[in-house]
Formats: C-alpha cells, sequence, structure tokens
C-alpha cells in the first residue's frame, strides 16, 4: 500500500500521511504547513489536558475501550448516548453540535480514536472535564 501512495504521490504531486489511523492525501503545503488556517486539524484538547481526580480514570478508559458500531444519519447526541450506554463514560454535546447528523461505521475502533475522527469531520473539539467527556466547538 505504501508503494502505491508513494507513486501516486510522486505521479500528481500529492503526499500523504497516517495519522489517528487515516491516510490523508493532499498537497504538501496543506498536508505540513504550521498555519492552523491551512493544515490539518490540531488533536483533540483532551490529549494534552491536565487531568486529576475522577477526569484522570477517563483517559486511559477511552484507550482502552474498544467500539463497533453503524450508524447513519442520526444525531450526534444519539450515537454518545449509544456509546454512553456501551461504554460507561458520560458524553456530552454543546448545543450546536447536538442534533448534527453523522454516519459512522466502526469496528472494533478505540474509543479514543472513533472521537477523532467524529470530531475532525464535524467541526468539534473533545474535552474531559467533571467526569464526562464534552464534544464542543473547535477554537480557531
Amino acid at each position: 500500500m505504501k508503494t502505491v501512495l508513494e507513486v501516486l504521490c510522486v505521479l500528481e504531486d500529492l503526499d500523504f500521511d497516517v495519522r489517528y489511523g487515516v491516510v490523508f492525501l493532499s498537497t504538501p503545503m496543506r498536508l505540513w504547513s504550521t498555519d492552523p488556517a491551512v493544515g490539518l486539524a490540531a488533536p483533540n484538547q483532551w490529549e494534552t489536558q491536565i487531568l486529576a481526580g475522577e477526569d484522570a480514570t477517563i483517559g486511559p478508559k477511552l484507550r482502552s475501550i474498544r467500539v463497533t458500531l453503524d450508524m447513519q444519519d442520526v444525531p450526534l447526541g444519539s450515537m454518545l448516548g449509544y456509546i454512553n450506554e456501551i461504554s460507561g463514560i458520560k458524553f456530552t454535546a454543546d448545543a450546536t453540535l447536538s442534533d448534527r447528523r453523522i454516519s459512522m461505521k466502526a469496528s472494533d475502533l478505540p474509543l479514543a480514536l472513533m472521537l477523532k475522527l467524529l470530531s475532525l469531520q464535524n467541526g468539534g473539539d473533545v474535552r474531559i472535564a467533571a467526569g464526562a467527556v464534552h464534544i464542543v466547538p473547535r477554537r480557531q
């Protein structure tokens, strides 16, 4: 697979990178720029938060719980409700994102990775506070 991507990139003046378990294929400027307006989205905030108490236990759970789901055109709030049921972790979505329609199919995916993919495609960020995982709009 890597060889095919390398050949494609040479022929089409593109580049690729693997982030969050996803292959990103784009122009080098878009893929590698340090300008936030040009490059790929930054990691979710929870990955850099300093967590204490109950919040400190959530990060390891997000990394260890594996999720299989197939949801098509459902509100983000409903999807988070389902994930809450299967994981035992409380999830909330900002009111501006809660009704956003989501489609996602994942098989045996770490919950942390699923949240990255979910938030990246919907302009959201993931934060941990007050014993819950919150999906909020990404700050520019």
